[in-house]
């Protein structure tokens, strides 16, 4: 929705998530102060031109990324929040230097399948192939009080066109978007429901009560001029 109107119809939904080795971590920290105060590795792409983890600690610190007028913006308060979590983990080992060399999800993902203990924050749809009992996703940390899931998503969307052709391109967009057809997209593919129903399809309870969580926390990315503005200081403040 722009300005109340709509240019697109939701298909499908992923969301940073927190997985880790069960056997090894029965009850994982709930909180980024917790997580980053063990001596367990976190994987992440610490290099990722974006500094999406980072965003999501800041984020989750209570920070903001747009002023009133909607101008990026970073806030000092919780930008030191931030810089306490990332300095916590460096000297626990629980963020470590050499996290440093991956600088996208996909290669920190790969890291992480070769560890037999420690964490991984990595977009949802990508543990598939190995989801429990193999590897358990809840949501990312939250902070003492606010709990904040970065997520993204993809919609049908329709260009200009003659009217003959815009009547066939409604019509297909209308048969992709059926309800039932896109809920069983979305788990054979591994992405989240955009669907209330789509949770009941999900035949693990446990994992449809964390995605049930992760959609109820959800935020969507921030928009990609606000990231060019404020991830070149994210990667500075990380390093």
């Amino acid at each position: 929705m722009i300005q109340g109107k709509s240019y697109g119809i939701p298909f499908a939904g992923d969301a940073l998530v927190l997985v880790y080795h069960p056997l090894q971590t029965p009850y994982p920290p709930s909180t980024w102060q917790e997580l980053s105060s063990q001596s367990l590795p976190v994987i992440f792409p610490a290099a990722d031109p974006d500094a999406t983890v980072v965003t999501a600690i800041y984020l989750t610190a209570g920070g903001s990324l747009l002023d009133p007028s909607q101008q990026p913006i970073l806030e000092s308060a919780a930008l030191q929040k931030t810089f306490v979590i990332l300095n916590n983990g460096t000297q626990s080992g629980a963020f470590p230097i050499w996290s440093a060399q991956y600088s996208t999800f996909a290669d920190s993902w790969k890291a992480y399948q070769s560890q037999t203990s420690g964490y991984a924050v990595v977009w949802h749809h990508s543990i598939l192939p190995i989801r429990p009992p193999a590897v358990i996703s809840p949501p990312c940390p939250r902070s003492i009080s606010t709990q904040v899931t970065l997520a993204q998503g993809w919609v049908w969307c329709i260009p200009e066109m003659t009217s003959q052709s815009q009547t066939n391109a409604v019509m297909l967009a209308e048969y992709l978007s059926e309800t039932g057809f896109v809920n069983e997209l979305d788990q054979l593919a591994g992405y989240l429901p955009v669907h209330k129903s789509g949770l009941d399809t999900i035949k693990n309870p446990r994992l449809s009560q964390t995605i049930s969580a992760i959609s109820a926390s959800a935020q969507i990315l921030p928009a990609g001029s606000t990231i060019n503005s404020i991830s070149p200081h994210f990667a500075r403040f990380h390093r």
